[in-house]
């Protein structure tokens, strides 16, 4: 074989995927009762459900699991309006073992958290709350916590609810 080969079939490894773990089935939702009043708190229940068949762990942060600490909601008053962020803003170091929650093979957790300390929730109306989810790391419970570098990311998109202010 000669060189010119060589380099092609190098290539050619190089860009084939690696057929290894599957990927986690993680599938999530949110709740919430439906009305509340003005100026009182708003809670949602959000749910992280692993479908897969072994544990994993997953990086809680910018999820509900670390409570409400980052804009992760999308709060969209009826007539499209969308209510800004108004929490903290807090920056990271490296990810340290308690900031990962492992959810067992066919398990799920679940966090309740209160959007109006987050979002100006005090005007009546109807709102629609849906949920942006980006996963920074989701790993094997034996291999977490890792650095930054070696995240493996996860995008969910969480079925929306419609709640009523009064």
């Amino acid at each position: 074989m000669g060189p010119a080969l060589l380099a092609v079939f190098a290539a050619v490894i190089a860009a084939t995927p690696v057929v290894g773990a599957p990927r986690p089935q993680l599938h999530c939702s949110i709740a919430a009762v439906g009305r509340y009043q003005a100026g009182q708190p708003v809670p949602v229940r959000f749910r992280l459900q692993n479908r897969g068949p072994s544990p994993i762990a997953v990086l809680d942060w910018n999820t509900p699991l670390e409570g409400l600490l980052a804009d992760v909601f999308t709060v969209q008053r009826r007539g499209g309006r969308r209510q800004p962020w108004n929490g903290p803003s807090i920056k990271r170091g490296e990810p340290e073992a308690a900031e990962y929650v492992t959810i067992a093979a066919g398990a799920s957790v679940t966090e309740d958290v209160d959007l109006a300390l987050g979002y100006d929730l005090r005007a009546p109306g109807r709102y629609k709350v849906a949920l942006r989810l980006r996963l920074h790391d989701v790993v094997e419970p034996a291999d977490a916590p890792r650095p930054r570098s070696r995240h493996e990311p996860a995008s969910l998109d969480c079925r929306g609810v419609a709640i009523t202010i009064r």
